[in-house]
């Protein structure tokens, strides 16, 4: 037996001494959906309808029923359904038990479903980085009952050689004060800097303060976000860095489809017309998948040289880990090549600072702006 089935048998062990209700915060590639399925089958016909929540459709209908053929018998197929989060408000038949895969994907609107009830049924939650928002923590642990059961980090999996090693890089990018960006409003469209985007945005943030408009100001928040992650400095170094680096292979994450494309006519988003592009770098005909959101989570990619990832946030959720994992498959040898680009002297240090709470520093190396080699 290798590490990684001792892990995943000590788990069952685990879930089943705790009346399989409770959550498992286990690191990728431990193989989550395994376990989730070794418990259903030791349940047996104490559970005689199962409900799998996913947060991808691709999870849904291709992923997830391809590992139940695997790995489960055709009656616990047969009693199965999955379903993405998005359905669970619309959702009415119960279940004895439920599987949250991804449970940092729960919302006050999905976790109605579980108020509409008759009797709680039996939950595992599964994550590889539970979220830090306290309102996530409290659907889980308070209005469901959860407690954590099992806990697998990042370093245990490296120990381990269940994931490889990293490194992550932090290209700090200046913004440009030449007068370039468009910006178009509603009421108007002008050019300006990005200096002076930054600085506009942040003079009406603290507008909407003074002014106690929550909504207003949430509305700027995740707009400087999305201006500072699709600056055109910062696309410029992406599409360099790929230049430079043509014979190795990048997942690069944009915060928009438009930047995705700007980035690399290798782009998957949730706008593609097929997934060739997806195909083509899984079967390693080509080395740049240019994305937004997609293949975040539940993806397998292998022999990966590493991640760019076009800004930093809080990671409050897990997602920015979840990012960088695309690139973690281990190999002999192998170090995976995070890539973070932030905007230096703006908010995004700060998050930044977030981002790499979970990670080993002596393996972070924040390059200046003037040392960033894919500056032209």
């Amino acid at each position: 037996m290798g590490k990684r089935e001792e892990v995943q048998e000590e788990i069952v062990k685990k879930v089943l001494e705790n009346n399989c209700h409770g959550i498992i915060e286990v690191y990728m590639r431990v193989g989550k959906t395994k376990i989730g399925i070794d418990i259903i089958k030791k349940i047996g016909d104490k559970a005689k309808s199962i409900l799998w929540v996913t947060d991808e459709k691709k999870l849904r209908d291709e992923g997830l029923p391809k590992e139940f053929a695997l790995w489960a018998p055709k009656k616990i197929i047969d009693k199965t359904d999955f379903k993405l989060y998005t359905a669970l408000n619309k959702l009415k038949k119960e279940y004895d038990f439920v599987v949250l895969d991804e449970c940092q994907s729960v919302t006050p609107a999905n976790a109605e479903y579980f108020k509409r009830l008759f009797k709680m049924p039996h939950i595992l939650a599964m994550t590889g980085f539970l979220s830090k928002d306290q309102v996530k923590k409290d659907i889980l642990q308070k209005d469901l009952g959860l407690t954590t059961l099992f806990k697998y980090s990042h370093t245990d999996a490296i120990k381990d050689k269940l994931v490889s090693d990293y490194r992550i890089n932090v290209l700090m990018v200046n913004l440009s004060g030449k007068k370039d960006y468009d910006v178009k409003t509603a009421t108007k469209s002008y050019t300006t800097s990005e200096e002076l985007k930054y600085r506009d945005t942040g003079r009406l943030i603290n507008q909407a303060q003074a002014q106690r408009n929550s909504g207003w100001e949430k509305s700027l928040r995740i707009e400087r976000q999305r201006f500072l992650h699709s600056l055109p400095s910062k696309v410029d170094i992406a599409k360099n860095l790929l230049f430079q680096n043509q014979m190795k292979r990048f997942i690069c994450f944009s915060p928009t489809k438009k930047v995705a494309e700007e980035i690399s006519s290798s782009y998957f988003h949730s706008g593609s017309k097929d997934d060739t592009t997806y195909q083509s770098f899984q079967d390693e005909t080509s080395n740049v998948l240019s994305v937004v959101n997609k293949v975040s989570t539940g993806h397998t990619f292998h022999n990966m040289d590493g991640v760019i990832l076009m800004g930093a946030d809080s990671n409050q959720n897990g997602i920015l880990s979840q990012k960088m994992a695309r690139s973690f498959v281990w190999r002999k040898g192998y170090i995976s090549e995070i890539y973070i680009l932030v905007a230096a002297g703006t908010q995004e240090e700060i998050w930044l600072r977030k981002s790499l709470e979970p990670y080993d520093m002596s393996k972070v190396e924040i390059i200046h702006p003037l040392k960033n080699p894919y500056v032209q």
